[in-house]
């Protein structure tokens, strides 16, 4: 506090001098205040003095951030999550009291329903005074309180006691909800929106039906979607986009769970509806990217779930498919316009071919697929620069790869074979990797540590696929020979580790390959020498240490690093 206050002390005197500097530059100084051109100088050189002080003095303060006011929990109890909570208290209380004069006698059916039209109408009046009254929270909460009882009511008279029909009380509770949209876009109040949205959802399940029709009720919540949609968007309503997103799935959920006899595929289809309206507001850009991204991924996820509860495998998979060729488009048109909601679109086309491949493609041969996919993926990600589609990438080649593990770990059958071809690919991937982290990564301790791990998984597998092959041409001969022969390809291997160091200046790869030579040389002494003969012994130590004389020559041909 100290130091500010004379920091602003120093601002005074600065801008006291600064004028003063004005003032003599603009001749309005009084003539018999004269001024030398010695002080005017002086003048002059005290106010960049004491300006560059300033400067330095709050340079060398430390950042201090910016601290939010503290929560007012009374205001945020007393006058927001108060009146929410006992609003349900006072509807709960309504109903045991309506309960209580019913089986005592004393109202009947016509007059059960009167009351709750006259209670709703009397919170409807209530809640406008509140919010006339500036008393905002507790307003809105007693006309979403109206908009439930007014849905109770219809409730009631239709299922209860058979005061009116199906279709006129679907047109009611049309009507209750209409009107919670207006007072929401009245009052500008997402919370009555948001109830609007719940009322609306639940309606279905209000009116008795002997026969659900998933046509209808399907077209009913998704055009009620569409609705809820378009009114969040305008209104900039982010609550809202998630909820009423969320409720298409749940009453889908609730309808599937409670009907039986029904064909799943109409909820399917109308999950794609909501998605690509989903799509469609996600072009146009109305909300907060973040926002949309969550909710435009999880509806793709749910989205698959219906679909491959609803579809055959034909249609499911011409569905993933389009969705894959749809989000393939979406991107095309987000790069010409530069924007950047690319990753999203391009994230969920690679999900999307993935799912198709799992789908559609055996599983020899999908796994090679996966591994490609992946490394283009991850390649797009640095392409786009995005953190999103690198995550991508990596999972859809992490799940490649672990698929790949039983493949891989076979012994060679044939060496034209599927199990050859995914060691192909699944090395070549490998390195593929490596070269996209080296060319791009900009974080050089970062990329050196993944690429060090890259580089063992690598040398490791090449390890494994040089052993397979030996004892592929060598199936069939003598036990020892075949140990022999798997230890001069480790031998070879590991000279060709640190030709390649040398030759790249790579020194980890050097140093793997002098390690793995004297790997080689510990099998040979206490694995294969002792069921060999003396001959053999004498050829395999020779031919040994020969390689062992040449790596170290190889160090002398070129400066390592």
């Amino acid at each position: 506090m100290e130091q500010e206050k004379r920091i602003e002390e120093l601002e005074r005197k600065v801008s006291k001098l600064e004028k003063e500097m004005e003032e003599i530059k603009q001749g309005q100084i009084q003539r018999n205040q004269t001024f030398s051109p010695l002080r005017q100088e002086n003048i002059e050189r005290q106010v960049k003095t004491a300006d560059r002080g300033r400067i330095e003095n709050k340079l060398s303060q430390p950042a201090v951030k910016e601290t939010q006011p503290p929560i007012d929990w009374e205001h945020q109890i007393g006058r927001v999550w108060l009146p929410r909570i006992f609003i349900f208290v006072l509807l709960l209380g309504v109903i045991w009291g309506f309960i209580a004069a019913v089986e005592g006698g004393f109202i009947n059916e016509q007059v059960r329903i009167l009351l709750g039209v006259l209670g709703a109408g009397a919170m409807i009046v209530l809640g406008e005074k509140q919010i006339k009254n500036n008393r905002k929270a507790l307003g809105q909460v007693l006309l979403g309180g109206a908009i439930g009882l007014l849905m109770l009511t219809t409730f009631a008279a239709h299922l209860l006691y058979g005061l009116i029909g199906a279709s006129f009380a679907f047109i009611l509770n049309i009507g209750w909800i209409v009107g919670g949209m207006y007072a929401a876009y009245r009052h500008k109040s997402e919370v009555l929106a948001i109830l609007s949205a719940i009322a609306g959802t639940l309606v279905p399940f209000l009116i008795q039906s002997d026969q659900p029709s998933v046509e209808i009720f399907t077209a009913y919540e998704v055009a009620l979607y569409g609705g809820f949609l378009f009114f969040a968007l305008k209104q900039q309503y982010s609550k809202l986009y998630y909820t009423s997103a969320i409720l298409l799935h749940v009453a889908f959920l609730i309808f599937s769970i409670h009907v039986y006899d029904f064909s799943y595929e109409i909820l399917a289809f109308g999950a794609i509806v909501q998605h690509l309206l989903l799509v469609a507001a996600f072009m146009q850009k109305n909300l907060n990217l973040r926002q949309q991204m969550g909710v435009l991924f999880s509806s793709f996820v749910l989205t698959t779930i219906w679909m491959r509860v609803g579809f055959g495998d034909p249609y499911f998979e011409w569905a993933v498919l389009g969705s894959f060729l749809l989000y393939l488009a979406v991107g095309y048109v987000l790069r010409e316009k530069k924007e950047d909601r690319l990753p999203i679109a391009l994230s969920i086309a690679s999900y999307s071919l993935m799912i198709y491949l799992i789908t559609v493609i055996e599983l020899e041969w999908m796994v090679i697929l996966l591994l490609v996919e992946g490394v283009i993926a991850f390649y797009i990600g640095y392409l786009v620069n995005s953190r999103l589609q690198k995550v991508t990438g990596s999972l859809i080649y992490l799940l490649g790869g672990f698929l790949a593990l039983p493949l891989i770990f076979e012994e060679l059958s044939a060496i034209l074979s599927v199990e050859t071809l995914t060691w192909i690919v699944f090395l070549a991937s490998l390195k593929g990797l490596d070269l996209i982290l080296t060319k791009y990564d900009q974080e050089p301790a970062k990329g050196y540590k993944i690429n060090s791990f890259i580089y063992v998984i690598l040398a490791l597998s090449s390890l494994i696929f040089i052993t397979q092959l030996a004892m592929y041409f060598t199936e069939g001969v003598a036990e020892h020979i075949q140990h022999l022969v798997i230890s001069f390809s480790w031998a070879l291997y590991a000279i060709a580790g640190v030709l390649y160091g040398v030759m790249r200046s790579k020194k980890n790869v050097r140093v793997f390959g002098v390690g793995l030579l004297f790997f080689t040389l510990l099998k040979i002494i206490f694995v294969d020498l002792p069921n060999v003969p003396l001959f053999i012994r004498a050829i395999l130590f020779i031919g040994l240490g020969a390689i062992g004389i040449f790596m170290s020559r190889m160090y002398y041909s070129k400066k390592s690093t």
